[in-house]
């Protein structure tokens, strides 16, 4: 079953599932994504909420290494996030790497060459994702290029495995923090916003302020999505290189899922930056990638 077609039930599972396992820990060893934001300055750091919530871009965590993130989705009228649509992901030298989401789950991911992923889900739970992949690898051609595989990934494998398997494979250490029991905690609207609209910027920041642990719970979720997911389909394609003769080697399965990892890293540790409400496209001059 692909997951536009999911009940509705099953879409709130996969992403209540998704909340419950935001982790909190730094990414590895790399210091750089514990920095600290300077308030007041016209280039902050950290994870930056948008003000305009007519916008389909929800916010972006910026790190002082030069890595961005950037989540695309919508609001409601509250300010909380009704869905995230998909994320780029832009490194220091300025490439781009993308993913596509539906309730919550990755549809399709663009590396920085081009390469691309495309998942057909058969079966998605809180425990289990199973369906195929189909690979297209940049730059090579022939059947080698395009690779159909199937998988099924265990979501409640233990976050200790999956930091080995894509240090192993990719030579990236992860975070192995324990997810908390309840990230989004409970939050309220201010009474000043209660029962009317406004278009009152501070009021609107303000009211986006009061849904930061929500916030923050939902960047960090997407980004341990992200990890599972690719540190469960770089393991079967390790095996999957093993048993046969092709031109796809190791370095290519590298190079296509390197920036996914760190895109998902970056996600989680937005529970660890300072947070600032700012209209994200008027305010600040990112020229954030889009996502599709």
């Amino acid at each position: 079953m692909s997951p536009d077609k999911l009940p509705t039930a099953i879409s709130r599972v996969a992403m209540a599932f998704a909340c419950s396992v935001l982790i909190v820990g730094p990414a590895g060893c790399d210091s750089s994504l514990l920095n600290i934001g300077v308030p007041g300055t016209s280039n902050p750091f950290g994870l930056l909420i948008n003000t305009d919530l007519t916008s389909d871009l929800l916010g972006a965590v910026r790190l002082g290494n030069g890595e961005n993130v950037f989540l695309y989705g919508k609001f409601l009228e509250s300010g909380l996030i009704e869905r995230i649509d998909g994320a780029s992901y832009r490194n220091a030298e300025g490439q781009v790497a993308k993913v596509e989401l539906a309730n919550g789950f990755v549809t399709k991911a663009t590396s920085f060459d081009g390469s691309t992923l495309t998942m057909n889900y058969e079966e998605i739970s809180t425990q289990r994702l199973k369906g195929t992949v189909e690979i297209v690898f940049a730059g090579i051609d022939g059947d080698d290029g395009t690779q159909t595989i199937p998988f099924d990934i265990d979501l409640a494998q233990a976050v200790a495995d999956v930091t080995s398997e894509i240090e192993n494979y990719l030579g990236i250490d992860i975070s192995q923090a324990v997810p908390p029991t309840n990230p989004v905690g409970k939050v309220r609207l201010p009474d000043v916003n209660k029962g009317h609209k406004t278009s009152n910027p501070d009021q609107v920041a303000q009211l986006i302020l009061a849904f930061v642990s929500f916030h923050r719970a939902a960047f960090g979720a997407i980004g341990y999505v992200i990890v599972q997911l690719m540190g469960g389909l770089i393991n079967v394609m390790a095996n999957l290189l093993v048993g046969i003769v092709t031109v796809v080697t190791q370095a290519v399965v590298v190079a296509l899922f390197t920036p996914f990892i760190l895109m998902g890293e970056v996600l989680r540790v937005a529970v660890l930056q300072p947070v600032y409400t700012v209209d994200l496209e008027v305010d600040l001059n990112l020229s954030p990638p889009g996502f599709r």
